[in-house]
C-alpha cells in the first residue's frame, strides 16, 4: 500500500510539478526575508549615523558657545583691570 501511495504521489508530482513550485516559493520567501533584513540593517545604520551626527553637532555648538563666553569674560576682566584713568 505504501509503495502504491509513494508511486502515485511521484506521478502527481511529475504532472503538476508540486515539488518545484514549493522549492521556488521557499526560495522567494528566503530572498524576501534576506532583502528585508538588509533594508532594515541599512535603515538602522542610517538612523545611528544621523543620531551620532546630531550629537556631534550639539557638542560642537556647546563648545563654541562656551569658548565665546570664556573669551568675552577674559576680555572684560582684562579691560576692567587695565590701569586707565577714569574720567
Amino acid at each position: 500500500m505504501g509503495v502504491a501511495v509513494a508511486w502515485l504521489l511521484g506521478e502527481l508530482d511529475k504532472k503538476y510539478n508540486v515539488t518545484e513550485k514549493v522549492v521556488a516559493a521557499l526560495d522567494e520567501i528566503s530572498n524576501n526575508i534576506e532583502n528585508t533584513v538588509k533594508a532594515k540593517k541599512n535603515e538602522l545604520i542610517e538612523a545611528t549615523e544621523n543620531t551620532l551626527s546630531s550629537m556631534a553637532e550639539t557638542v560642537i555648538d556647546y563648545a563654541i558657545d562656551r569658548i565665546q563666553k570664556i573669551i568675552i569674560n577674559t576680555a572684560r576682566h582684562t579691560l576692567n583691570n587695565l590701569p586707565i584713568q577714569k574720567l
